[in-house]
């Protein structure tokens, strides 16, 4: 990584090296900016903001990643796992063992592309896995390359993650399913506050307890893991689920120009 220089390096009528040092310039760096720019505007992204100040290492990727999500191929969910080998019955034609088992093999199969899911407590194993093979795998969307798992630990930037939510369609059965087995306290009371119109379900105990076990997302998207440096100390149940997530978070850490 370039770095600012310093007084001793080219004399003292150059800024000292530290907060607000201006760094060297890479001109093939520039260059390829140009090209993402360009590129960019080509398929029609010109409507988002961009800070003054970003670090082009940080404008490289962001831009580089906005096109591949822009220029992927269109597919679902359950393509994928099929393309990886994974055989998708439906429900009724899977005992109770087997479909433990085909369930799990999903959802752990699904991490492994960086998808992850969320919010199931309240479904039974079949209801989740029937949930997931009629509905949310069947959804299409961008398919993003197989993100490579670096050695060592995870990184702080995963690249891009995805979430498939049983409750996250934002509609007032989920809502109503959220704050009755999901939502905290103060969740449930900020909620009567803005919307004292509606109704308030009591607040339950999920039936089943599957989602501490789920694979997490990466740092900074989930809960941080040993050997995850960042300065930002928001954890994952901080996180309002009925929030944006996506825009809720900062995955090229646009106030960490070090990463």
């Amino acid at each position: 990584m370039n770095r600012p220089p310093s007084p001793d390096e080219h004399g003292p009528e150059h800024e000292p090296s530290g907060e607000g040092a201006a760094r060297p310039r890479d001109i093939d760096q520039e260059i390829r900016i140009n090209e993402l720019n360009e590129q960019a505007r080509e398929l029609g992204l010109t409507s988002f903001e961009k800070a003054a100040d970003i670090p082009p290492d940080i404008e490289e990727a962001f831009l580089a990643s906005m096109i591949e999500y822009e220029t992927a191929p269109i597919s679902s969910p359950f393509e994928a796992l099929e393309t990886e080998g994974v055989q998708l019955p439906p429900a009724e034609e899977l005992g109770e063992v087997e479909l433990n088992r085909k369930l799990w093999q999903v959802i752990n199969t699904l991490a492994e592309r960086n998808t992850f899911v969320t919010h199931t407590d309240h479904l039974s194993d079949r209801e989740l896995y029937d949930h997931l093979w009629t509905d949310s795998l069947r959804e299409t969307g961008p398919v993003l390359a197989k993100p490579v798992k670096p050695a060592g630990k995870r990184p702080k930037n995963p690249g891009w993650v995805q979430f498939i939510d049983p409750i996250g369609s934002g509609n007032e059965e989920d809502t109503l399913i959220w704050l009755r087995y999901y939502a905290k306290q103060e969740d449930r009371d900020r909620w009567a506050d803005q919307y004292p119109g509606d109704s308030m379900p009591p607040s339950e105990k999920p039936k089943y307890d599957r989602d501490r076990l789920l694979p997490k997302a990466p740092f900074p998207f989930g809960p941080r893991a040993e050997g995850d440096e960042s300065d930002d100390d928001t954890e994952a149940d901080e996180i309002d689920p009925f929030d944006d997530a996506d825009s809720a978070v900062d995955p090229y850490k646009l106030d960490d120009p070090d990463e």
